[in-house]
């Protein structure tokens, strides 16, 4: 399993600790090769998701999204159309914004880079306000 892919969960359980099942847990679960089996994500995003929610010690919520799912699985266009959004994510550099920030090997336009570093320090602003 690509650190990638567990730094998410790892992010998101520093604040939630009790709901995550222990690490004993996870080993015995086999946990990564579980997941790299279910795995059927377009993004490296949605593996970083899935991941989380399979190391979650909780019932998912995915039956708040039923209505959504029953709309992709009938809207053939609107589904090729996400996948293909999603798609463009499905690479490593895809788990951080750094490259995109470093401005390395980017196809970015200058004013989406403009509007990354202002959000970027967005955050900073209500200490000052």
């Amino acid at each position: 399993m690509e650190k990638g892919i567990k730094a998410y969960h790892l992010y998101l359980n520093l604040c939630n600790t009790e709901e995550v099942l222990p690490e004993t847990v996870r080993e015995d679960l086999n946990m990564d090769d579980l997941c790299e089996q279910v795995d059927y994500t377009s993004s490296c995003i949605g593996r970083q998701y899935l991941y989380h929610i399979l190391c979650m010690d909780k019932v998912s919520d995915v039956a708040k999204h039923e209505q959504f799912i029953e709309k992709l699985q009938t809207d053939h266009p609107l589904r090729n159309q996400l996948v293909n959004a999603l798609q463009k994510l499905n690479k490593p550099d895809a788990y951080s914004i750094v490259d995109i920030l470093a401005e390395k090997e980017h196809t970015y336009s200058r004013g989406y880079l403009l509007v990354i570093q202002v959000c970027r320090w967005l955050g900073t602003i209500k200490y000052f306000v």
